[in-house]
């Protein structure tokens, strides 16, 4: 049966192309550092070693790797003369099963390879691009794969460096040959700028398919500007499907690996407000310019008397959610921060829920959300009709006068960057509930760090759904505003 063209053969048949067979070799590797090998070796019996270097599918990863259950362990580089390149594993391939066994991350691949040694034969079920396949492999000794280790990083760095002089003295189709050597035994920087060539058509034919897909592989390989790539991609759409939530994650994901343009714009998003920008124009007309105080938000226009207060930040909803909940664009008011006790905490609102209902009317709009509560007056109770994926529910809240003006940005910031610390140390567990407390009251890099615990598993169970949501909580603050409209409500 004829394999179907991807856009990774087609990168491999424009590049190199594997060199005869040579002695198998197995070497596995979490995101692209080789750092220990795989197998119960005994005096009598070898570990194995295959001759790839992998990390896990991230849920930022997942939609673009086409992999349906959103788990695996994807393939970022190969040795050159491993069982990978001679059997068929390629770079952007996702492993998600050994012999039967779901592989859910790279330490499921470990567990599943363990057990094995040099000399059995093995089956890996991988996703290619949305379709799955098999490739069957026999398993190397350790000890010889061990022996590649130096000289692998050492060739992949010469063929980078041998690349980028190509590109200095405009031998653009010399560069693309070495770079794309580097890149396909993992060279993250090599990835990238590959990328870019394949962007341009400089030295390899115009192809954005690979473009994004050696994007991918250098951002999961922990290179900052590739991140940033893929997030400018996600949000002005010149080659994938706009998304503000993917857009947001990448530039966060840039930013903590240390890119200061990324960290540049991530702080602007999150601090900055501009009256210029589009949909604020509208929202300060009607209901003037937002601030600190969890009392912020009545329409210039409400009646006189004591404002009426529901404790909660709102905002438009992603529209992938909309489709999700089957509602119209635009529709609802988006909830992505609720006040520490107040009426919305006690009844129950949480971040990323969409509230479509105030007793029987209908809220299209934020704005609509804003003026059913402000017409009301303390003391008030309403019924908040909420919408999920599953049915809508209804919450019963009881408005309240709003407190004293606080400054919350700063103290969420304090108790944010203590969090981060604790991280770090030894309390992780305090400083996750922390986090998560913080995600909840409304803080933005609070609940973009949340996403992130979720998709990593980092002190907490490993969970997408949860990332997904506390990313499009996250970006919904980030979408050109520092605070989304109408402060708290």
């Amino acid at each position: 049966m004829q394999e179907e063209e991807t856009p990774m053969s087609r990168h491999t048949a424009a590049g190199r192309r594997p060199r005869a067979r040579a002695a198998q070799l197995f070497g596995l590797a979490i995101a692209c550092v080789l750092v220990f090998g795989i197998g119960g070796a005994t005096a009598a019996r070898a570990a194995g070693w295959i001759g790839i270097f992998v990390t896990d599918v991230s849920w930022a990863a997942a939609s673009m790797l086409r992999v349906p259950s959103g788990n695996g362990a994807v393939v970022l580089g190969r040795y050159r003369d491993g069982l990978a390149v001679i059997d068929g594993l390629f770079i952007g391939d996702v492993i998600v099963a050994v012999d039967g066994a779901v592989v859910a991350d790279t330490q499921a691949l470990v567990r599943a390879l363990g057990p094995m040694g040099g000399g059995d034969a093995v089956s890996l079920k991988v996703y290619r691009f949305g379709r799955s396949r098999f490739v069957s492999l026999t398993l190397q000794d350790l000890a010889e794969g061990q022996t590649r280790d130096t000289s692998h990083k050492q060739e992949a760095g010469e063929h980078f460096r041998a690349g980028l002089t190509a590109l200095e003295s405009g031998d653009m189709a010399g560069a693309a040959e070495r770079l794309t050597t580097a890149a396909d035994m993992g060279h993250a920087e090599a990835q990238y700028r590959l990328a870019k060539l394949y962007e341009r058509g400089q030295g390899v034919d115009r192809d954005l398919g690979i473009m994004r897909t050696f994007q991918l592989l250098a951002a999961l390989g922990r290179h900052g500007p590739a991140a940033r790539a893929l997030s400018e991609n996600y949000e002005l759409g010149p080659t994938v499907a706009k998304d503000d939530v993917l857009a947001y994650r990448w530039l966060t994901e840039a930013a903590g690996l240390g890119d200061d343009v990324a960290g540049q714009r991530l702080d602007a998003m999150n601090r900055q407000v501009d009256p210029a920008v589009p949909r604020r124009a509208e929202m300060f007309a009607r209901i003037g310019q937002p601030g600190r105080d969890p009392g912020f938000a009545l329409p210039p226009t409400s009646r006189p008397g004591p404002r009426s207060w529901v404790g909660v930040v709102i905002s438009t909803p992603p529209a992938e959610l909309l489709d999700e909940v089957g509602l119209a664009q635009g529709a609802g008011a988006y909830v992505v921060g609720v006040v520490p006790g107040s009426p919305a905490w006690q009844a129950g609102l949480e971040p990323g829920q969409v509230i479509t209902r105030v007793n029987v009317t209908p809220i299209s709009h934020w704005l609509d959300f804003i003026a059913a509560v402000s017409s009301e007056r303390p003391g008030t109770f309403l019924n908040l009709t909420v919408a999920t994926p599953d049915r809508p529910r209804t919450l019963g809240v009881t408005l309240a006068e709003p407190p004293a003006t606080v400054d919350y940005q700063t103290r969420w910031d304090q108790a944010h960057a203590a969090a981060v610390d604790g991280l770090k140390g030894g309390n992780k567990g305090a400083a996750v509930q922390e986090i998560a407390r913080l995600a909840r009251e409304g803080h933005g890099p609070s609940q973009s760090r949340l996403g992130t615990l979720y998709e990593r598993s980092d002190g907490v169970g490993r969970d997408n759904g949860q990332a997904l949501n506390w990313y499009r909580v996250a970006a919904s603050q980030g979408r050109a505003r520092r605070r989304p409209p109408g402060g708290f409500l």
